[in-house]
């Protein structure tokens, strides 16, 4: 593929591990022609479907550019490992930042959670203009830069929607976030990107996850995703009504009733 280079890994010097799960282990790094700390994502390929998975992540990542969206730098492979080299977001993640404030007792204002629904959906939105579907919209994949500004991270289950087509081939993502419509019906395309926003800022201001099944069990968690009923309601007492109307609006169970992004971004809070 294009967006993958020849084997550079000697132009980098590894600072620290900073990330690790599923999707492999992600790395601190300077460039060693310049000194620019960058990240690179190390993802080991044992089999050509991962290679290709990997590639198509690459492909995506470098053919599109926002500010609120991870800047890609290049991919290569190296002993069997794949590198997809990136920016670095200083200031963590929302599930570390959320975490931080709950720890010390304290709450997401209204003003910072504005800021995030701005940053995460106008990265939504320039995806969807460009027919791609992230699928794996999380806490954990929000990055933040040193200044709060949103970068949308974790590419490697996103997909490009060909024209004409309305939904995405495969059923995926983090289980917490996951559409209703992919539960029910097998279904998944842009409203899902715009529902997994709705519940990240609901938990950012909820400061706990939007659904906790005693249970634990998956399918006690896709009921309750199902009818829409979430652990704890936002405090009306701290946030703004238009606040909660809007997440509301982006968590609801019926996809034709989310807000698209653009709807999103109209409020004159976002202007």
């Amino acid at each position: 593929m294009s967006s993958v280079s020849e084997d550079h890994f000697d132009l980098y010097e590894v600072v620290q591990q900073i990330g690790q799960g599923g999707f492999g282990v992600v790395y601190k790094i300077k460039r060693k022609t310049d000194g620019k700390l960058l990240a690179f994502k190390k993802i080991s390929c044992k089999t050509e479907q991962k290679e290709i998975s990997i590639s198509k992540e690459a492909e995506i990542l470098s053919s599109i550019h926002h500010e609120n969206i991870i800047e890609f730098v290049e991919a290569f492979k190296h002993d069997n490992s794949f590198y997809i080299v990136i920016e670095l977001a200083e200031g963590g993640n929302l599930l570390n930042f959320y975490q931080n404030k709950k720890k010390k007792g304290e709450f997401v204002t209204e003003e910072e959670a504005w800021r995030f629904l701005k940053g995460i959906t106008s990265g939504i939105a320039y995806l969807h203009s460009n027919r791609i579907l992230h699928r794996d919209i999380n806490p954990g994949n929000i990055l933040l830069t040193s200044d709060g500004t949103v970068k949308i991270a974790g590419f490697s289950i996103a997909t490009k929607l060909e024209p004409g087509e309305d939904y995405a081939k495969t059923d995926c993502g983090t289980a917490m976030y996951v559409d209703p419509e992919q539960s029910s019906s097998g279904k998944q395309s842009f409203p899902a990107d715009i529902y997994a926003a709705g519940l990240i800022i609901h938990e950012i201001l909820t400061l706990q996850v939007p659904f906790d099944p005693k249970d634990k069990a998956i399918i006690s968690l896709m009921k309750e995703q199902i009818a829409g009923k979430v652990a704890v309601q936002i405090d009306p007492s701290r946030y703004s009504k238009e606040l909660i109307d809007i997440v509301s609006s982006m968590r609801n169970v019926s996809p034709k009733k989310r807000p698209t992004p653009e709807q999103i971004l109209a409020y004159p809070r976002l202007q």
